[in-house]
Order: structure tokens, then sequence, then C-alpha cells
């Protein structure tokens, strides 16, 4: 029990210090900033063509008195079809129209979950290669379901702008729905608890397997 209990206490004083260590480098330097831009150039790749004709913009957001570093625009094809017609029938020669802009967090969104989940793996309790494959094949994983719960909040954020964009749901049923999922999706610990799923996900798979081989593998020394 008692060395149970000293395994623990090892693998989580190693799991503090490699999260504690990236942290220093995130903030310390220009990693941060970085984790941001590769956030926004990815959700620009895979957002930018929304459901129904959305359209969507993830820039960086300048003003160092901001408490978020990311803005997010939304605008849509129908959006600017009715603002040239309009323009059009009045004689204008120029349009304008206003894009839904809202501020979001790209550390708590994204960048959070990658120190968490390399910090999980580097402490867990398997062999290197075991480590080594979980950070090969459970980054990606991590990877998408950051942009699958942004979709998921961009939808509702269109969902709420119906009428001005047409994208989304309209009825009342789906959008209480959808706001329940967007309070539980945009709560970092949500995100903190799918990172950890994922990472034991890595490290209990195929254990069984790997302890049965290891069993019959052994050599009793032969009877004399």
């Amino acid at each position: 029990m008692k060395n149970n209990i000293s395994v623990y206490i090892k693998h989580l004083f190693l799991f503090l210090l490699v999260f504690i260590g990236l942290l220093i480098w995130v903030y310390s330097g220009s990693g941060r900033e970085k984790m941001g831009d590769f956030y926004r150039a990815n959700g620009n790749y895979w957002l930018s063509e929304f459901v129904d004709g959305g359209e969507v913009k993830m820039k960086k957001d300048t003003n160092p008195k901001n408490k978020y570093d990311t803005t997010i625009y939304l605008t849509s094809k129908q959006q600017k079809k009715r603002v040239i017609a309009k323009a059009r029938q009045e004689g204008k020669k120029q349009v304008q129209y206003a894009p839904v802009k809202f501020p979001i967090d790209s550390w708590a969104n994204s960048c959070l979950f990658f120190v968490f989940f390399i910090a999980l793996m580097v402490a867990a309790p398997v062999t290197i290669m075991r480590k080594l494959l979980g950070l090969l094949f459970g980054m990606p994983l991590v990877y998408f379901f950051i942009y699958i719960k942004m979709w998921l909040c961009l939808l509702f954020k269109f969902s709420q702008y119906y009428e001005k964009f047409e994208v989304g749901f309209v009825n009342p049923i789906a959008m209480s729905f959808m706001n329940h999922i967007y309070n539980i999706v945009m709560y970092p610990f949500f995100g903190l608890m799918i990172t950890l799923l994922i990472c034991l996900g890595f490290v209990f798979v195929g254990q069984n397997k790997e302890v049965e081989t290891s069993k019959s593998n052994v050599v009793f020394p032969a009877a004399i």
C-alpha cells in the first residue's frame, strides 16, 4: 500500500513539474503568442466556410488592454446578398454590412488543453513507447476536439442571429438545447476532462494484453 502511494506521488510530482515547466515556457517567451496564431490560423482553415452559407474569420486582437486575444467575426452569404440587393434598389455604389463579432481566449479554448495533455502523457505510469504513441495519436484527438467544440459554439452564435444570417437553428427547442451545449463546452473544465479521458484511453487500453504477454514470457527454472 505504501509503495502504491509513493508511486502515485512520484507521478503526480512529475506531472506538476512538466505542467509548470510548460506554463513557464508559454508565459515567459513567445509560446502563448505562437500557440494563439496556430489556433487562429487553423480555425480560419477549418471554419471560415461554415454551414448554410455562414462565414467565419478569426483575427488577433492587438489591443493589450483587452482581456481576450482573439476576435471572431460572423457574416453570411445571405446577409451580403440582401445588403447588395438593397443598395442596388437605392442606387448606392458602395455597400456596408455589419458582421457580428465576439471575443474569445485562445489559451482557455485551445492551448491549455495541449499543455495539459502533454504533461499528463509524460507523467503517465506507462512505458516510454506507450507515452510516445499517446502523444503521437493523442495530440490529433485533442486538436479535433478543440475545433469540433468551436464548431458547436459557432453554430449556436449563428443561431442567435438567425434573422440576420439565415444560418443555424430557429426552432426554440433546438435553441434551448444548443444553449445548454454551449454553456457546457465553453467551460474550460469540460475541455480538461475530455483531455484527461483521451489520456486515460491511451494509458489503459491494451494494458491487460501487455500484462498477459509479459506473464507468458516469464521463464521458469527447470525442475531438478
